[in-house]
């Protein structure tokens, strides 16, 4: 296995409440029934599942993309229950520049338990404390979601400032509030 193998292997991680792992076939049902829900999809930029079958098709995605070394996604799970509640990842590796994109979603009823905030802490402390050795992980939310922004802000990232009509999503133009955090 080479250092670069190595350093892209899926690591299960702890929190006080959280156990993040590698998304499952054990995973599809909770989260289709997570991923129909459009308040959980408002702000992020795929909409909400409409059949299991596409949520079966985006966990191998998940996968392959980890396989090609773009990204890396844990399921969010409960660690007394191993039930899962959402999903955090590092996307858009960049080995060059020693940088990630960090993202997260939660199911509706995981909201306001400090759960974004543990999974969001534990990958940043992996991607620029372990393996992956990252020097800056950043993220971005549509501005409108104030929530996330304060999730970001808790784990330890910095506003960087506002990307007006950065992204397309759901038919329109949203402006993204930009975050990081470095070595």
């Amino acid at each position: 296995m080479t250092e670069t193998e190595n350093a892209r292997m899926m690591p299960e991680m702890v929190t006080d409440d959280l156990c993040l792992r590698k998304c499952s076939q054990k995973d599809i049902e909770e989260f289709y029934r997570l991923a129909v829900n459009p308040n959980v999809t408002k702000f992020v930029q795929w909409d909400n599942h409409k059949s299991i079958e596409e949520t079966i098709s985006y966990v191998t995605s998940l996968e392959e993309e980890f396989s090609k070394g773009d990204r890396m996604t844990w399921a969010i799970c409960s660690r007394a229950a191993d039930v899962f509640m959402g999903l955090v990842s590092l996307s858009q590796i960049n080995e060059k520049n020693f940088s990630a994109e960090a993202g997260f979603w939660l199911g509706e009823e995981h909201w306001n338990n400090g759960y974004a905030t543990q999974a969001l802490k534990a990958v940043i402390d992996y991607g620029l404390y372990g393996n992956l050795n990252l020097h800056r992980i950043y993220a971005r939310h549509f501005v409108e979601h104030l929530a996330c922004g304060r999730v970001l802000q808790k784990a330890g990232m910095i506003f960087d400032g506002v990307e007006r009509g950065s992204v397309y999503s759901k038919g329109r133009f949203f402006d993204a509030a930009r975050y990081a955090i470095t070595k």
